[in-house]
């Protein structure tokens, strides 16, 4: 699987990803629409692959109630696998079909991401846009040249 990134849903910059499996890439938050509600995200370092990396200052969280008015999220602890690959993985439904709903003709389906200093409370609801860049272009590569 090839890298990818997206642009904020906030801010419309580039989400500077992790070229290089450093845990490097940009402090964000994703989330998973699904008509337009989230029912999963994750807040960390963004890891080129849809996900974040796990680390102390990482969270994730799953809708657990179907309640419109009612629901809540459940913190989810990173998996022994999780923490052996550095990444925390989606729970609320296989990557694959996240991959089509993100590039079906629904815009409230799909993957939200924000940079975290761009957070402000809410998520909107419709997906990011991807980044023909793949995240990797402008102050990122310029700022870690050796």
């Amino acid at each position: 699987m090839g890298c990818f990134s997206y642009i904020c849903g906030k801010c419309n910059r580039h989400i500077f990803s992790d070229k290089y499996n450093i845990c490097e890439g940009e402090e964000v938050r994703l989330g998973r629409l699904v008509e337009g509600k989230i029912v999963e995200w994750m807040k960390g370092r963004y890891d080129s692959y849809g996900r974040v990396h796990t680390s102390k200052d990482s969270e994730h969280f799953i809708r657990v109630s179907s309640v419109p008015e009612d629901f809540y999220f459940l913190q989810l602890n990173p998996t022994e696998d999780e923490l052996k690959n550095k990444c925390f993985n989606w729970k609320s439904e296989s990557w694959s079909t996240m991959v089509e709903e993100h590039f079906s003709d629904n815009i409230h389906n799909g993957i939200i991401a924000i940079h975290e200093e761009c957070w402000d409370g809410n998520w909107g609801d419709t997906r990011s846009d991807n980044d023909p860049d793949q995240g990797w272009e402008g102050e990122y590569e310029e700022d870690n040249e050796e």
